[in-house]
Formats: structure tokens, C-alpha cells, sequence
């Protein structure tokens, strides 16, 4: 065909298969400007060029959506990027990423919402000034390393799903670097907290919100297990008890994490699901007593284990009660007031403390239940007393049960105030 001509375009039939008719051209190395005609009778503009020895074919525009005059002067464009060797296929798909991202910087900033990048660094600022400079260092490098190369630079903090963070971690994972893996899910759970506490702090009422974050992803993914763990076997020193217990307020991450520590050594070591699932109907501060219901004991034929509380339990139960309020759990969810808080804050929680404090090295919270059967026996109680307030003792099986009803409840009292004295003059050496 010598030029095309609207008449002639008009007068194209559809058959059977798509077939393309081209523009005869005298000046050649400028592509060929062609007309498609599909069966459903539509007609499409074209330029066919070669690139790079590759002959390459491009859309320009449906025939009724645009003129002939304006596809003819689309393709002299066309054309003109061919000659000067740049493709235009590949320059059309460069331009649209551009816009599309100036689109998404725009609405971003339309809406005031800040990307996950910038989350982390406001993140980082925020704990920088308690963070040692080691455990900075190694927050840096797990960012350049282990999340910056796997993250689009635009993705907004609300859009960071499950699905990121599992794809993070599975990187780690696989190079056998599980440790690595369980820190970086705790920073990366602690940032997204940071996010959501941000946009939710009373003294930003009616302000914009910042990063659209209204759940944190990490909750529910659980910590990386370390290939080949076995049982732990570690004890806490006198000094490392003496700094956990005396953690300045002003550095701690928080404050409820710290009371079930101290709680937990208070009452001389209970198991951690006993304790941290515990509801207030269970203290009866009258009767100075903790009852642990069977159906939270690890033997559920052992029964209710009954707890003698010291004052300085009840001080700690006080305050953890004015902190998490009166609602059924001493620590309760943070989203569902019916349900108690996930033990996997609390491991981390044992993660930040030992990445932060040189003088803390790291154990978990059924490591503070060893330590104090370690240290009540060094401070000379009974064997068969604190094997009886850890609900270790044959006493408490069903024989007790079936036959010997007598509670031990003095004796366990007498172990109790044993175990107290020997920890409040153990902690005063941090005063």
C-alpha cells in the first residue's frame, strides 16, 4: 500500500484471522507504519522497527480512538527514536513506570502517609538514644542488608503485609542464620508496634495520621525455631538478677514486660503460661494467696496450685494492675480485653533486654524458673519446700490427692518469706 488514506482504512474488511497491512515508505532504518485488522472488525495503528538486529512491533493507537493524522504524526515520532537507535517499546514501558511512580509519590503525599523506609528510620531514631552503639551497628546492617534490597522504596508501611516480612525472614532462614532470624523479627515487630502506638499517642488526636498502620503483621508469625535446638540449660548469676530486677524505667521498652520478670522471680519461679495467663480472680490479696486453676497447671491431675504470696509480690501484683487495668488478665491483649498477651512479645522482649545490657547475656522467661530453684537452693531452702512452691514435689501428684489432704500451706509460706528476704537483699546491691 503506497499511503494509507482514511477511505482506503475504512474499507478493510475483517476475516478470518488477523492480518496487518503495511505502508510502503521510501526512507528506510525508520520503522514501517502498519494497520491491524482482528476479526472483531477493530483496527489498530502500528509501527514495526528493528532493534538491536530484532525486529520489534509497538502499538500506537486504535483506529476511531485516534485520527489517521494523529497515528501518522505518533508514528514520525516513533520513527525518529528509532533512527537515533532508542526503542521505542522500551522507552514507552520506561516513561509509564515514571509516571506511575510520580502518581504514587503524589497520592502518597496527598494523604501525609510515610513509606516503610521512612517508618524504620523514624523507628531507629526513636531508639537510638538508648540503644548501645553495637546493637546499632547491627540494626544498620540488618537494614542494608536483610531488608532495604528486598523492599520497593515506594511501598507504604500500611502496605507492608505478612507476607513481606515471612519473605524477609525466609532469606535469613535459609542462609542457617535462625538467630538472626528470630532478631530480625523482633525489630521488625518492634517498628511496626512504634507505628501503630505513633498514630494512636492521645497528643496526636486530629493530626494527620503519619503511617496508616492499624495491625501489627509480625503478631502472628511465629518466631523462627533454631535448627537443631536442644533443651536449655541456663541460669541466671546473682548480678545478672540483680540488673534485670533494678532496669532503669526511663530505658525500658516495657513497663508490664519488666513487672512479669520480677513478678515471675517473686513468686519464686512459676512456670511462664501459669503466670502470664493469670487472671485477677486468681489473687486473693486477703488471704496473701495465688491459685493457679488445674486446667493452667502442666499435670492437670496435680489440681489447683496454690501460691503463698509475700508483700513484695503483692506490690508488684499492685502495680501491674494499675497498669493494665481492671480488666479479666494481668496482661491482657492489647486488641482483645478478653483474651491474655501473646508469650511471643514476651521472648522478645528477653531478645531486646539482652541485646541492650552487656551485663545481661541471653535466656528466655523459663530460664528466670530454673534460676530461682538455683537460688532458693543456695539461700538454704528446703529441697522438698521449693520443689513443693514450683509444684515439683510427689507431695502434689494424686497420691497427695487420693490420700494426704493436708495443704503444706504453712510450710510453703515459711519457704516463701525464706526465699523473699534473700531476694530483697540480693536486689539492693543495684540501689
Amino acid at each position: 500500500m503506497a499511503q494509507f488514506s482514511d477511505r482506503y482504512i475504512k474499507s478493510l474488511k475483517a476475516q478470518d484471522k488477523p492480518y496487518i497491512i503495511t505502508e510502503e515508505s521510501a526512507e528506510r532504518g525508520g520503522g514501517r507504519f502498519q494497520v491491524k485488522v482482528y476479526t472483531s472488525g477493530r483496527k489498530q495503528f502500528l509501527i514495526q522497527y528493528f532493534h538491536n538486529k530484532r525486529r520489534r512491533q509497538m502499538s500506537i493507537g486504535n483506529y476511531g480512538a485516534m485520527t489517521l493524522a494523529d497515528a501518522r504524526q505518533e508514528f514520525i515520532r516513533l520513527s525518529a527514536q528509532v533512527q537515533q537507535g532508542i526503542c521505542p517499546k522500551a522507552e514507552r514501558e520506561r516513561l509509564e513506570m515514571e509516571e506511575a511512580i510520580q502518581q504514587e509519590e503524589e497520592r502518597r503525599q496527598r494523604e501525609g502517609l510515610r513509606t516503610f523506609f521512612e517508618l524504620w528510620d523514624d523507628f531507629y531514631a526513636s531508639i537510638k538514644p538508648q540503644t548501645k552503639v553495637q546493637s546499632l551497628n547491627q540494626l544498620r546492617w540488618m537494614f542494608e542488608s536483610d531488608i532495604k534490597p528486598f523492599i520497593a522504596p515506594d511501598l507504604l508501611a500500611r502496605e507492608f503485609t505478612q507476607d513481606h516480612a515471612r519473605a524477609l525472614l525466609k532469606r535469613v532462614i535459609d542462609r542457617d542464620a535462625r538467630y538472626k532470624a528470630n532478631n530480625l523479627h523482633g525489630r521488625l515487630k518492634s517498628c511496626m508496634r512504634y507505628a501503630i502506638d505513633q498514630d494512636n499517642a492521645p497528643e496526636r488526636f486530629g493530626e494527620p495520621v503519619r503511617y496508616g498502620v492499624t495491625t501489627n503483621v509480625m503478631r502472628d508469625i511465629p518466631l523462627p525455631v533454631p535448627k537443631g535446638s536442644q533443651p536449655r540449660h541456663r541460669t541466671l548469676t546473682e548480678e545478672e538478677v540483680v540488673t534485670l530486677w533494678n532496669l532503669p524505667r526511663t530505658k525500658m521498652r516495657n513497663r508490664m514486660h519488666h513487672l512479669y520478670f520480677k513478678l515471675q522471680i517473686a513468686l519464686a519461679g512459676q512456670r511462664v503460661i501459669e503466670l502470664y495467663h493469670a487472671e485477677h480472680s486468681e489473687w486473693d490479696l486477703k488471704n496473701k494467696l495465688f491459685e493457679i486453676p488445674a486446667e493452667r497447671i502442666k499435670i492437670e491431675r496435680r489440681g489447683t496450685h496454690v501460691v503463698p504470696l509475700s508483700d513484695l509480690a503483692i506490690e508488684l501484683y499492685k502495680e501491674v494492675r494499675l497498669l493494665g487495668g481492671d480488666g479479666r488478665f494481668l496482661w491482657p491483649h492489647r486488641d482483645h480485653d478478653d483474651k491474655p498477651a501473646s508469650i511471643n512479645g514476651l521472648i522478645q522482649c528477653c531478645h531486646t533486654y539482652t541485646q541492650e545490657y552487656d551485663d545481661i547475656q541471653p535466656f528466655t522467661p523459663r530460664d528466670l524458673r530454673r534460676t530461682c530453684k538455683t537460688l532458693m537452693s543456695k539461700c538454704g531452702v528446703d529441697r522438698l519446700y521449693r520443689d513443693m512452691l514450683q509444684q515439683h514435689d510427689e507431695i502434689d501428684t494424686a497420691a497427695q490427692k487420693n490420700y494426704d489432704k493436708y495443704d503444706y500451706l504453712k510450710e510453703k509460706r515459711c519457704a516463701m518469706e525464706q526465699w523473699t528476704s534473700y531476694l530483697q537483699e540480693l536486689v539492693r546491691r543495684g540501689d
